[in-house]
């Protein structure tokens, strides 16, 4: 057992995962993304950026990317959705789950293209058993730092919960 295991703290790579780097992605081109995702390389794309992040570690620090995939699924006409489903986590701020929103927005005056509107939301672990916590990272704007919101107690650690979790949180704003 490593370290990081002994002393009950998350886990490096599977944090810097989740929160840090796959965010990043989206958040410097959420496009780009989602295509990637969408694409046949996808489980490759997320094996590498795993094992980037893990590379810069010690070895007891590492966590092989067993269960590493994504779904994605049209959630409407104008609104993705890509399930990132990582190596289970073992320990609180992990995540079982990232969900990826992505939802084109009309041309402004019919003329103009707008930039997509993109949520990130995580399914956590709470740490204390087998509950989960819905959280949501927010947009990043100007010099506003992009904030962790807590939505509560989340769903079971399933895709399909998870979807309807993000779609009830999506259709209550």
């Amino acid at each position: 057992m490593g370290a990081a295991a002994e002393q009950n703290q998350s886990r490096p790579q599977h944090y810097n995962f989740a929160h840090t780097q796959l965010r990043r992605a989206m958040h410097a081109a959420p496009g780009e993304l989602m295509r990637v995702l969408a694409s046949p390389g996808a489980r490759s794309y997320l094996v590498s950026l795993w094992n980037a992040i893990g590379d810069g570690l010690p070895e007891e620090y590492r966590v092989a990317p067993a269960g590493l995939r994504v779904r994605v699924v049209d959630l409407g006409v104008r609104r993705r959705l890509a399930t990132v489903v990582l190596p289970p986590p073992a320990h609180a701020t992990e995540a079982y789950m990232v969900g990826i929103v992505m939802q084109a927005r009309p041309r402004l005056l019919g003329l103009f293209p707008r930039s997509p509107s993109v949520s990130y939301f995580t399914l956590e672990y709470d740490g204390g058993g087998k509950r989960t916590l819905l959280c949501e990272w927010e947009m990043q704007t100007g010099f506003r730092e992009a904030g962790h919101i807590h939505h509560g107690p989340g769903p079971a650690p399933s895709e399909q919960a998870f979807r309807e979790a993000i779609e009830a949180r999506l259709s209550a704003l």
